[in-house]
């Protein structure tokens, strides 16, 4: 993202116009990371979001609220205690850096009108969010960097706020910026001699300098014409998905540009799906291994079980050998070790090992107890093996439902999954948050209702309970996936077309060109007999090939 000074700078006076005077209504902080301001401006309500998140920070106004904790960090109370009813005076860059200042007035537990600040440094991995009063004495500070962490900035309550120190000349100090001798083809130096500047904005800058007669003339019109009149826009990709917001279209990078209203609204549409998939991502870490570690323990088990009954086949060759041995005891003197026998089976001689200080008919005993004894094991043992099969299987569905994760309520029934079977702890109740139901994406076709799943605890619920006996039930065959429901038991071709092709989409399958569905009535199928949530058995099913389709445009929103 090139989030520079450039952008930032275009970002803070957008911001100025649309946030000068308004009122802080109330504060959240729905992530340990990331707070948002819920702000009364122009008769309308707007929400300012602050994100420290180190894979994509920002600062922009939002159009999404999310789900917020029972209880509030210590840091969103203190900044309800000293900025709610404030009101934002100004939104300014601060020291020409990749600083965005936040100057807000309000009062006092004695009612004196006071001036505090937010400071969001938007640095990468080490972005942070500061509260100070009007002389810099640091309030509070959202990811807090201790003393043994740096010595040049001390970023703790008590302390005075100072930005980083920066050795090159800014790209805003347009004095100084005369000075720098830079080539228009050699992009390194330009960065190494100046702050603020992305690399994708440098390479920008010096292509369109290359139309000018002086390189240092044209550098400093283009980057005027940056600053004086950005065109927030978002570049797409070839398949149509936003990959970058700019402050202009760049024509060094091969992007499809559209123009928006604003950086906020540019940022949102980039941001917005790629900070739902990293914090997914995060919480559910923690789910792919301890999955991981349980698929990894399952198969050693069934190998070892697996080993185990290659060994039990032998128990039929113990029984004909104790058979032989005892239809030809006379044969058989007492002591020795080993004897030829004719093997009445197949007509061929066997070599039988002896116990020498036992009798033949005691040699005869203990070939019979070591098949009996195989013979038991055998049996607990296949019987071991088709539980390991059916762990492994629902383990493997659930490493499937973690990937598809794509929603908090997806993640918290991943959990609940995960805490039912025993691979993690029960949470502490102080700990939950507050979160909307989960819910099966819903399809509308021919006026018919469609539903399906996107994990096991929903397809559980469809298929045993949301679910009429007479509804059709469709599963990809032979892969984990979703389990769909149509609210028909009389289905068209293209009905049952359009059913198979999502139910595809929905499955491990869904990158294959050619996949098997299932689809029988809901009466037909029945839980699986290991319990396990959202597997099932099911018979009298018909079976249709389609290739997957996701049909997002009949998704009901």
């Amino acid at each position: 993202m090139p989030t520079d000074t450039l952008t930032l700078n275009a970002l803070a006076k957008e911001l100025n116009e649309a946030l000068r005077g308004a009122r802080i209504d109330k504060i959240y902080q729905p992530e340990s990371d990331e707070v948002t301001f819920l702000l009364r401006a122009e008769n309308c309500n707007k929400l300012l979001v602050v994100s420290a998140n180190p894979s994509v920070p920002r600062l922009y106004l939002s159009t999404q609220k999310k789900e917020n904790p029972i209880n509030a960090p210590a840091f969103c109370m203190l900044l309800r205690k000293h900025l709610t009813s404030s009101r934002i005076q100004r939104v300014q860059l601060h020291a020409n850096d990749r600083i965005i200042r936040i100057t807000c007035i309000g009062k006092n537990e004695m009612i004196d009108e006071v001036e505090l600040h937010l400071y969001f440094e938007y640095m990468g991995r080490y972005s942070n969010l500061i509260v100070t009063n009007a002389d810099g004495k640091i309030l509070d500070v959202l990811r807090r960097v201790s003393l043994d962490c740096t010595r040049s900035r001390k970023l703790l309550p008590g302390f005075t706020y100072s930005p980083p120190t920066q050795e090159k000349v800014s790209i805003l100090d347009k004095s100084a910026l005369h000075a720098v001798e830079f080539s228009i083809s050699d992009v390194d130096t330009l960065l190494k001699s100046c702050s603020g500047l992305s690399r994708e904005s440098a390479t920008e800058l010096l292509w369109k300098a290359q139309n000018h007669k002086s390189p240092s003339e044209g550098f400093m019109t283009e980057l005027n014409g940056l600053l004086q009149n950005p065109i927030p826009t978002v570049g797409y990709d070839e398949s149509g998905e936003p990959v970058d917001f700019f402050i202009s279209p760049y024509n060094t990078l091969s992007y499809h540009y559209v123009a928006k209203n604003s950086l906020s609204e540019a940022m949102e549409e980039c941001y917005a799906s790629k900070d739902t998939r990293a914090r997914i991502k995060s919480k559910t870490k923690r789910f792919h291994t301890v999955v991981k570690n349980a698929v990894t323990r399952c198969e050693k088990k069934l190998g070892v079980n697996r080993q185990k009954l290659l060994d039990c086949e032998k128990a039929e060759l113990d029984r004909i050998k104790g058979e032989l041995l005892n239809a030809n005891l006379y044969k058989i003197e007492k002591g020795t070790n080993s004897v030829t026998l004719l093997n009445y089976y197949d007509g061929t001689e066997m070599t039988i090992s002896l116990d020498g200080t036992k009798t033949p008919a005691q040699n005869a005993q203990n070939y019979f107890r070591r098949y009996t004894k195989l013979k038991r094991t055998k049996e607990a043992v296949e019987k071991m093996i088709q539980e390991n099969v059916e762990t492994l299987h629902y383990l493997r569905s659930l490493s499937y439902d973690i990937e598809n994760a794509h929603l908090e309520s997806d993640v918290l029934d991943i959990e609940q999954s995960l805490v039912e079977y025993g691979l993690i702890d029960k949470k502490n109740p102080k700990q939950k948050q507050l979160s909307k139901p989960s819910t099966p994406y819903k399809y509308l076709f021919e006026g018919v209702e469609i539903y399906v799943g996107r994990n096991n605890f929903q397809n559980d619920n469809l298929t045993f309970k949301s679910s009429q006996r007479v509804d059709t039930w469709l599963h990809v065959k032979g892969y984990h996936g979703s389990h769909v429901i149509v609210k028909s038991q009389n289905l068209t071709d293209a009905l049952l077309t359009f059913c198979a092709e999502i139910t595809a989409f929905f499955s491990e399958a869904k990158s294959s060109s050619k996949v098997e569905v299932d689809y029988t009535l809901v009466k037909n199928v029945k839980r699986h007999p290991s319990k396990h949530i959202g597997l099932v058995v099911y018979d009298d099913y018909s079976t249709i090939i389609v290739t997957p389709n996701a049909h997002e445009d009949m998704r009901v929103k």
